[in-house]
């Protein structure tokens, strides 16, 4: 059995690749970062839900038209044990996260790197999580 193509210490290729099973697959380097940063705050395995999406599986998915995971800046994943809740004020210790966009559902978290501003979106999303 061939071992998976690591990106970093603790993603593989796999776990970043479209789930459709196309190959699509783009490697941002400060997203991988980041998700090592979560990795390391957390001290737990993260499980990633979806990275990078084929413009056919985005629309499969339902995902925004114009989705991040369409350029590799999305990452929608979960931590064994840790309510969304909890991630979101992980996401936020981490920068690109910060400043880019967070939104909290009830299984996951969505974190992407998008220049597009501080963008806070989910059903379970309120300010009172900034606290």
């Amino acid at each position: 059995m061939e071992e998976p193509h690591s990106i970093s210490a603790h993603f593989a290729e796999h776990e970043i690749a479209c789930r459709c099973g196309c190959g699509f697959l783009i490697v941002v380097p400060k997203v991988v970062s980041a998700m090592e940063i979560i990795r390391a705050l957390v001290q737990k395995p993260v499980i990633v839900n979806s990275w990078c999406r084929c413009a056919k599986h985005n629309t499969k998915v339902g995902g925004e038209p114009d989705s991040q995971h369409l350029r590799g800046l999305a990452v929608d994943w979960r931590v064994q044990g840790l309510t969304p809740e909890m991630l979101y004020k992980v996401a936020r210790q981490v920068s690109v996260f910060r400043d880019g966009g967070i939104g909290v559902y009830p299984t996951f978290i969505h974190t992407d790197a998008a220049a597009l501003g501080p963008r806070r979106w989910g059903p379970l999303w309120r300010p009172g999580l900034d606290q």
